[in-house]
Formats: C-alpha cells, structure tokens, sequence
C-alpha cells in the first residue's frame, strides 16, 4: 500500500521502492544503530558518559538522513537504479545472514543423533505428564494454592550486603501472619524460565538438551511451563488452574482455565516492534505505564482469582522488583528515560547506570513490599478454608550479573532468594531453611497431600542467556562464600 502511493506520488516505481526500502531499513534498525553508538562512545572513551537522550538523537539522525535521500531521489530525473542494485545486494545479505543463523543450528540439530523436533518433544511431554501415576491424595476439604514469583527478589542478607537494605520488617510481617521462611534459599537456575520450569515441574531441567539434542533452544522450556506437572497433578483432585497475564513469553500460560488480563495489553512481539523502532520513544511512557498497571492489576485481582466454586491454583508470575524501575518507595510512578525494556544486569548497564540500578531496585522492593502485604491479608481474610501461599524470587538481584559469562558475575548476589511459605496444612514446622525452588512443591504435597515424595539435593546451575542448556554447576562456588 506504501509502495502504491509512493509510486503514485513520484510517478515512479523504481524511486516509490527505493524510498519505500530506505524507510523500512532506517525505521526497523533504530535502536540497533543507538546501542552501536553507545558501544563506539565507550570504546574511544570508556569514562565518558553516553547521555540517556541518546536514542532521540539516533532518531533525529535517521530523520535527517532519510530527508535527505528523499529530496535527492526526487529532484534528480533518471531512476536511481545503482541506488536500487545496492538495497537489492544489502536486502540478499540480509536473508543471507538470517538463513545461516537458521541454517546452521538446524544442520547441526540434523546430524545430533538425539535431535528432537519441537513439536514431538511437545507431544512427548504432554503423554508424559499424563501417563504419570497420581501423586496426590485428597484429603478432605482441598485449599486454594497460591504460587506467586516476585521477579528478581533477593534474600535478606543480600539486601543488606550488597543495597544496604534492611529488609527484616517485611519478614517479621510476613512471619506475623503465620509464614514460614527459608532462610539459607538459593535459586536452583539464575534465569527466570529455567528457574519456574524446574520448579512447576518439582525437578531440574538439565535433561533437555540431551533429549532434544539442542542447547540454545528455549522452546522446550516455554513447552513444560505451559504444561507442568504441578497443574497436572491438581487438576486430577479437581482444581481449578489460574494464571495473570506477565508480558514475558515463558510465563504466559494459556492451557488453563482462566487468565486474568489488564484491558490494554500489547504482547511481548508488539513490545519488541516498539522496541526497535522510533515508536518507542513516542510509546516510551505508555509502555512503562502497561507494565506498571500490569503489576497493580494482578497484585489487585490476586485475592480474587481464588474466589471461585471449587478449589483454584493460581500462578501469578510479577516482574517486580526486576527493572524496569517504574515504582517510586511510595508508589509514585516512575517513567525511566530510556525506551521501555525488562533488562537486567549486563542488559540493564548497557543503558543504564549502577546507582539507577541500585536505588531503582530498593524504592522498587519498598513498594512491593506495602501492596504484597495487603494482597496476602486480603487473601486471608476472603479464604473459608486456610489456603496454601508460596511466596518466592525466581533468582535475585542483578546487579553484578553478566548473562552470558560465569567468570564476570557475582553468584551470591544473583543466588540466594526470598522464599516463604504459608502450609496450614503442615503438622509441624519442619521446613529446611535451605529449600530451593525445585523442591518447594515437593514440600508442599508431601505436608498436604501425602504424595511421600523424596526431596532433590540442592543444585545450582549458571549458562548463558544465549545458551541455556550449555549448563555448569556452581553450587560449591556459592556455597563455600555463604
């Protein structure tokens, strides 16, 4: 349509497609060309602070530049067929170097014996989890199951060491209402998706890539997110299974029976669109307001999800107080000054500052603290029957966090979790301290539903964001610096 009314205006197909093909090329690399800025300022002078505006400036070149093509193509008379030749050769690079990226890891997939297509392993999986014998007894009148993720929550000796942040108040809270915190809890994965696969599947998840023969695909892990063994199991005693809507790929859940949603909700494709592109920093606010209302409708609704006839389970994924940092200790909204991202650690400093890290993360935490602690004396007071509450941080704080290198991260800031625990259903107060996530729900049916279920050793596993399963075991590492 572009194209059509381009060709209309300058009587021209050749020029309608060229300028169409220069718009789309400076429209979809504008925040490649900000983030290749900022790594060529560092390199020339790594003391020199690259300004927060830099992507409006980006933006203001590439307007700029595609003025100026525009009014040279049109005021010059022949067709600009060298200019076309060259988006012909950059636009067969392009496809190029997409179908290698492609290409490769498939051949090497193709020629690994234990190589597995993602559907099959969906299949595979999903007769798995349902050829499983029960697990669970019923044992009278059920609970509601509350799990709820606070995205990136550390544990209180973090807090205190490394952001100066006593946290002891929110606990004692929390103890006050009858939880029971694990005090020694690490994560078992320093990622989120591996680390809610492991625990909704009550198991760890190195044993992917040996089946499907691949180590960067996430896939599988989105697969036994959707369809894990925790829903199984309840679903047999007859719960219900809710989820909220996260804005994160891996945690959105939709096999279940209801997920709440806030009214505006762009998904995380037209987030990356806007992202990428200059309509970013005119969404900019707007998407730090998505996230924020996202946040406040789930902490709102969470009580009410499991007012329903019958039992519920409801899983409520909340990226808080991971960046983006858009609460103020209060409350205030914060809008930060760059286009809109869930970064964090070395993805985070790439843009943003370690003091903004730092002081964005408390304020943040201060606040979810208040409303997390309403929401859970709200769903006290709404439950007939006691309910069962997990509250826990899927990893912790990143702010000496690289993604991709072991050697480059602090592994006792990223590890140790909050995980508390609210079992009416338990006889005793026999809790171990160091729990971990891969184990919280073995506790969970074996104190409540009689499942007899051994307990897992306690592992910790670091890989890289861009290769999930190339896995290594830190667990001493962290361990020995307790």
């Amino acid at each position: 349509m572009i194209l059509q009314k381009e060709c209309y205006t300058y009587r021209s197909w050749g020029k309608a497609a060229v300028i169409t093909s220069i718009f789309f090329i400076l429209f979809l690399n504008h925040n490649s060309i900000t983030r290749l800025t900022k790594a060529l300022i560092e390199r020339i002078n790594n003391n020199l602070e690259v300004p927060a505006t830099l992507p409006h400036y980006s933006a203001f070149f590439l307007i700029t530049t595609f003025i100026l093509i525009l009014w040279k193509i049109i005021n010059q008379k022949e067709e600009p067929r060298t200019l076309n030749r060259l988006i012909g050769f950059y636009a067969i690079g392009m496809v190029g170097i997409t179908f290698g990226i492609m290409l490769f890891p498939l051949v090497g997939r193709l020629t690994n014996a234990n190589y597995q297509p993602q559907d099959n392993f969906a299949e595979t999986w999903q007769i798995r989890l349902k050829n499983e014998t029960d697990l669970l007894e019923n044992q009278g009148q059920l609970p509601d199951i509350y799990y709820i993720i606070l995205d990136g929550y550390g544990r209180l000796d973090v807090l205190k060491e490394f952001y100066g942040f006593d946290n002891q108040q929110f606990q004692k809270s929390l103890t006050d209402m009858g939880f029971l915190i694990a005090n020694d809890s690490l994560s078992n994965y320093k990622a989120t998706a591996l680390s809610i696969s492991s625990s909704l599947n009550m198991d760890y998840i190195n044993w992917i890539s040996t089946q499907t023969g691949n180590e960067d695909d996430y896939i599988p892990v989105f697969n036994i997110i959707e369809h894990n063994r925790v829903f199984e199991q309840l679903q047999r005693l007859g719960y219900r299974t809710n989820t909220f809507a996260t804005g994160f790929a891996a945690t959105e859940i939709e096999t279940v029976d209801q997920v709440f949603r806030p009214s505006l909700y762009p998904n995380e494709f037209e987030t990356l669109l806007i992202y990428e592109t200059p309509i970013g920093l005119l969404w900019n606010s707007k998407l730090h307001d998505i996230h924020r209302e996202r946040i406040e409708f789930t902490l709102r609704n969470l009580a009410s999800a499991g007012n329903q006839p019958g039992p519920d389970v409801t899983f409520a994924h909340i990226v808080s107080p991971h960046p983006p940092f858009v609460f103020g200790a209060n409350g205030e909204s914060i809008t930060p000054n760059r286009p809109y991202t869930i970064f964090d650690g070395s993805d985070f400093l790439e843009m943003g500052s370690i003091e903004e890290y730092r002081t964005g993360y408390i304020n943040q935490l201060k606040y979810l603290n208040q409303v997390v602690l309403e929401t859970l004396r709200e769903i006290l007071q709404n439950s007939n029957t006691p309910p069962i509450i997990i509250i826990q941080g899927d990893h912790g704080p990143g702010l000496q966090l690289n993604h991709e290198v072991l050697e480059e991260s602090n592994l006792f800031e990223r590890y140790p979790i909050l995980n508390a625990f609210y079992i009416p259903c338990a006889t005793n107060d026999d809790i171990p301290d160091d729990i971990t996530p891969v184990n919280s729900f073995r506790y969970v049916f074996n104190a409540c539903f009689h499942a007899g279920l051994p307990y897992l050793e306690n592992r910790q596993y670091f890989s890289p964001n861009a290769i999930p399963f190339r896995i290594t075991d830190v667990t001493e590492q962290i361990t020995q610096n307790k």
